[in-house]
């Protein structure tokens, strides 16, 4: 997945070009990435409620995206293109959406509401996940997100203030909760990802 580093360069606009290419050649393959048979990651959503992942997600297809609150740039883009695929399907209650923070020093549940109401989700059942660090971090090794910390000062009352370089990427699951495709969360179209979805419900 491309690796965001602030805002776009033109060496970045040909690599995220080349990956919108490779995505929407290569999106098809309907295999199964990983099966997450091992994995159990326990988070809490925007209302503190306990979410484990992938247990709780089964039963429907997932698409899930990882962000943190503070991005100034990738995330609330990626944010945006997720809330466009849930408004491009038809039954979008049929589909989970999720958005992880890797981010949970400074995304905690109620920074996760204000950040879910503000793109008007909140009555969608969109989950908003955060947890403690060693739980986040286990669960954005397995999903192949990496994050570290690019720039960091001091405000005068003494807040720390940082800006992460991450992986951009959402993660689309089976119904079955195992990872089938990643793209890139800030790059993809749309229409790419409604179309993945809709294969998944057609073949379930």
């Amino acid at each position: 997945m491309p690796y965001a580093r602030g805002l776009f360069t033109p060496v970045r606009l040909l690599a995220v070009l080349a990956a919108v290419l490779l995505l929407a050649t290569g999106c098809q393959d309907a295999s199964v990435l990983d099966d997450l048979d091992d994995a159990s990651y326990q988070l809490v959503d925007q209302d503190s409620t306990t979410v484990t992942v992938p247990d709780d997600l089964e039963g429907q297809p997932t698409l899930m995206g990882f962000v943190y609150t503070h991005c100034p740039d990738i995330c609330p883009i990626t944010t945006a293109n997720m809330r466009r695929v849930r408004d491009q399907l038809e039954a979008p209650e049929e589909v989970q959406f999720v958005t992880v923070t890797f981010d949970p020093a400074r995304d905690t549940p109620s920074v996760l509401r204000r950040y879910r109401d503000a793109y008007g989700l909140e009555d969608t059942g969109w989950l908003f996940l955060t947890g403690d660090t060693t739980t986040v971090d286990r669960m954005m090794e397995r999903f192949g997100v990496r994050s570290e910390i690019s720039y960091t000062s001091t405000t005068e009352a003494g807040e720390e203030v940082y800006f992460i370089d991450h992986t951009d990427q959402v993660t689309l699951l089976d119904a079955r909760g195992r990872i089938v495709r990643h793209y890139g969360g800030s790059v993809t179209p749309p229409e790419i990802l409604v179309e993945d979805i809709n294969a998944l419900r057609d073949a379930s």
